[in-house]
């Protein structure tokens, strides 16, 4: 849950982050990713919405 009732909202803003997921295999949407301004935050093991398990490269970018 994001809350901003105590801080300013140019503090909240830094705070915000958009997160993203693909599978480890798909090297154009990690370079996407990339050159859209996300880093790599780490793999792990996950479940695609189909009920597949993959390796999931996550990413992440503060606004």
């Amino acid at each position: 849950m994001l809350s901003t009732e105590h801080l300013p909202l140019e503090n909240a803003r830094a705070r915000l982050r958009l997160t993203a997921r693909t599978v480890t295999d798909n090297a154009a949407s990690r370079h996407t990713l990339l050159r859209a301004g996300f880093g790599e935050t780490g793999r792990e093991r996950t479940v695609a919405p189909s009920g597949a398990e993959f390796i999931g490269v996550f990413h992440q970018r503060e606004l």
